[in-house]
C-alpha cells in the first residue's frame, strides 16, 4: 500500500510530481470527474466536476428515497479527494484504488509500483476486479500525437501511449501513423447485503478527448 499512499500525497503517480508547481498539484488533489447514472422508473445522470457537488452528492444519499435507487458511478481518473470520499463513503478496500493506478504489465518484483498477482483463492471471493487492453489510435500527423500524450501526462494516474515515434512514408497519408493507448478498467460491486438493498457498482475508467 505504500504506493497507494504517496500517490495519496501528490495526487498522482509519485515519479510524476516533480514535474508539478504547487497549483497544478492542489487542483489534481481536488479533481473531480465523476456521472452518476441512477436506474428507476426512467435512466438520470448527474454529472459531478467538483469537491463540493461530490460531497453534497454523497450526503445526500442518506435520504430515504436517495437511498433505494440503483446507481452506476462512472469515475474517470483518480485523485486524493475521490478516493478519499468515495473509499469512507461505500468501505471500499484501498486496494481496489491501488491496482487501477498503473498501468505496468511487466514489473521488476523491486520496483515501488510492483503489483504482485491476487492468488485465485482471493480473487474468487473479491467483489472487484481491473483489467488491462490497450486500444489503437490513429493519428494524421505528429501534432495530434504530441497532442494526445500531454493529455496522458495529464491524468493522475499513469497512462501511456506506446509509439516507435517513427512515421512511415508508406502510410495511407503523409505522416500518419497508428499509436497503442495502454488502459486500464476496474469495476466494484457492493456486496449484497439484503434483498431490499439497491445495487451499485462503480466503473473506473479514464477520459480520452483528443486521443484520436
Amino acid at each position: 500500500m505504500r504506493y497507494l499512499a504517496d500517490f495519496m500525497t501528490v495526487s498522482t503517480v509519485p515519479l510524476r510530481c516533480k514535474t508539478l508547481c504547487p497549483d497544478e498539484r492542489k487542483e489534481r488533489l481536488k479533481r473531480v470527474d465523476i456521472s452518476a447514472i441512477e436506474y428507476g422508473d426512467e435512466m438520470t445522470s448527474k454529472e459531478l466536476k467538483s469537491a463540493d457537488e461530490l460531497d453534497n452528492f454523497l450526503a445526500g444519499l442518506n435520504d430515504a428515497s436517495e437511498a433505494k435507487k440503483n446507481r452506476l458511478l462512472v469515475v474517470q481518473d483518480l485523485s486524493t479527494h475521490m478516493i478519499e470520499k468515495l473509499g469512507s463513503t461505500f468501505d471500499i478496500e484501498p486496494g481496489f484504488f491501488r491496482s487501477h493506478i498503473g498501468d505496468y504489465v511487466w514489473l521488476n518484483t523491486r520496483d515501488p509500483q510492483a503489483e504482485i498477482p491476487d492468488l485465485e483463492a482471493f480473487s474468487v471471493k473479491s467483489n472487484y476486479f481491473s483489467a488491462h487492453y490497450v486500444q489503437p489510435r490513429y493519428f494524421e500527423n505528429p501534432q495530434q500525437l504530441a497532442a494526445a500524450k500531454a493529455q496522458v501526462e495529464s491524468f493522475n494516474v499513469s497512462r501511456r501511449i506506446d509509439h516507435d515515434g517513427r512515421f512511415k512514408s508508406w502510410s495511407d497519408m503523409p505522416g500518419s501513423d497508428v499509436g497503442l493507448v495502454r488502459s486500464k478498467v476496474s469495476l466494484w460491486v457492493r456486496p449484497n447485503k439484503g434483498t431490499d438493498q439497491p445495487w451499485l457498482g462503480k466503473l473506473f475508467s479514464y477520459k480520452y478527448g483528443i486521443l484520436y
